[in-house]
């Protein structure tokens, strides 16, 4: 609709896209990963804009699924969202990493569903117990 367009329209002029996020998912694609995404996005806004944006970063060429919380009726961090995806993709949990930089939506909700979280944790001296990394191009070493 008209009126989600335009809610969401400053949200979408503040997208930074990371500049090592089409490179990585270029390599992974190349290399026979699927990969995908699950955000979690305004309630009530729809999924086609968000696809839309996504697009508009040059994104969803690499992507073999997105999720977004509308459609899986639940937010990260609740499992569900995790396992619906893992569903659409048809993989395991422990066959599949999921990287994040929210140590509670991403990193929390990641475990509580069987996946292998990492988080992405640029800022320098952050402390954590949790598996990370600086940059996205560090993943490829972990995969």
């Amino acid at each position: 609709s008209n009126l989600a367009k335009a809610f969401l329209i400053p949200i979408f002029e503040t997208a930074v896209l990371d500049e090592e996020a089409v490179p990585l998912l270029k390599e992974l694609k190349e290399n026979g990963y699927l990969t995908g995404l699950i955000s979690n996005t305004p309630w009530g806004s729809p999924s086609y804009l968000w696809l839309q944006e996504l697009n508009r970063h040059g994104l969803t060429q690499y992507l073999d699924d997105v999720v977004f919380c509308v459609d899986a009726g639940r937010r990260k961090p609740h499992p569900d969202i995790f396992h619906y995806a893992l569903e659409r993709l048809e993989v395991s949990a422990q066959d599949t990493i999921f990287v994040g930089d929210d140590p509670k939506w991403d990193i929390y909700g990641a475990r509580q569903a069987g996946i292998s979280p990492i988080l992405l944790n640029p800022a320098e001296g952050v402390v954590t117990d949790d598996e990370s990394i600086r940059r996205l191009s560090e993943l490829v070493e972990r995969v």
